[in-house]
């Protein structure tokens, strides 16, 4: 009897232990769970007198979350059931639950205007961007045209002193500002100017790339890590394509980018057509050897490093998988390209 009774008391200890640590696993993992590692947000409107219940269930349902209970037992747990607020949040997708509470639980200040521009960006996809983001806020004096003329033309501009400078010295003359308009999220007030919202930008460029070795081709070294931007899915194989164009570009050989070639026909197609790849552009650099005029996009500063020490590799050639997975194969030789274009892509 003695004996039954320990192992019973030993079934209950190791049943207890387990649950705590199943406990510990499933909170930990809701706490720290974020829907990607990107910036990028999502607009998420708590309604005026919503409970904090069903604002979970619509965060599990955004998968912004990842369990609705574990959301309510954290304020509860915290003692923060009364402090979300009502309004419209743009929710970054790389919170995590303690930080889309603390976001929930300030008031929205209307009178500021909060905007991502996301990486790979070209000029004209920021101004939509923007021009979204100051539609309809209350006294907003963003401009589409004037951003158009300011960062088509900015030698016409003067902008401030350090920004200015910094344009003087790594932009070519004549240049537009593709590339320059650092891809990141802001803040704004309503009333902030174009040229303001523009020169905020340049200024958070400016600090990225403050401390990288910038020598006298460093625009022909942006205009690459755009291309990269543009060419590769995650940041661990930035520096080994870089190896590739930069291998190429050693040896006069054409760097055949497909970002190049949409840029040039408005596509963003993964494999552009045989007709897209005969347009006579300079940005086709199927049919002309070399770097394109200009950057094709707003790189990060990830791009932009790997630009600058790309990878030592004898590499040419790479593609990826197009299944979803964008797994990238690199080759050193055409005919190992061609293998693995016909073992991953056709």
């Amino acid at each position: 009897m003695k004996k039954t009774l320990f192992y019973l008391v030993i079934v209950l200890i190791l049943a207890g232990a387990g649950g705590y640590f199943y406990y510990q696993n499933w909170y930990s993992s809701a706490l720290n769970y974020t829907l990607s590692d990107s910036n990028q947000t999502v607009e998420f409107i708590v309604e005026k007198g919503e409970s904090p219940s069903s604002v979970g269930k619509r965060l599990k349902e955004a998968n912004l979350i990842k369990d609705s209970n574990a959301f309510n037992w954290y304020l509860r747990q915290e003692g923060l059931r009364g402090s979300i607020q009502a309004g419209t949040f743009e929710i970054p997708e790389n919170y995590t639950m303690e930080q889309i509470v603390e976001l929930l639980g300030k008031a929205q200040n209307l009178s500021v205007t909060r905007v991502t521009i996301v990486e790979g960006y070209k000029l004209s996809q920021i101004k939509e961007s923007l021009a979204k983001a100051f539609a309809d806020k209350s006294g907003a004096v963003f401009n589409g045209n004037d951003f158009d003329g300011i960062t088509k033309s900015p030698d016409s501009y003067t902008f401030k002193e350090n920004i200015q400078g910094f344009l003087d010295t790594y932009k070519p003359a004549g240049k537009s500002l593709e590339g320059f308009l650092y891809p990141d999220t802001y803040e704004f007030e309503n009333s902030a100017t174009t040229q303001q919202v523009i020169e905020a930008l340049l200024q958070q460029f400016i600090n990225k790339v403050d401390g990288l070795e910038k020598e006298a081709d460093f625009y022909n070294k942006l205009v690459l890590a755009s291309i990269i931007e543009r060419e590769s899915f995650t940041n661990d194989e930035k520096d080994e394509i870089s190896s590739v164009f930069t291998n190429r570009l050693n040896i006069g050989m054409a760097i055949e980018s497909d970002a190049t070639v949409n840029y040039a026909t408005g596509k963003s197609d993964p494999r552009p057509t045989n007709q897209d790849l005969k347009i006579d552009s300079p940005y086709n650099t199927y049919k002309y050897p070399g770097l394109p005029p200009t950057p094709i996009c707003s790189p990060r500063i990830e791009a932009v490093e790997a630009a600058l020490y790309p990878a030592n590799t004898q590499y040419y050639y790479f593609i990826h998988e197009q299944d979803g997975s964008g797994q990238v194969h690199f080759a050193k030789t055409l005919s190992e390209h061609n293998a693995n274009i016909a073992k991953y892509l056709d």
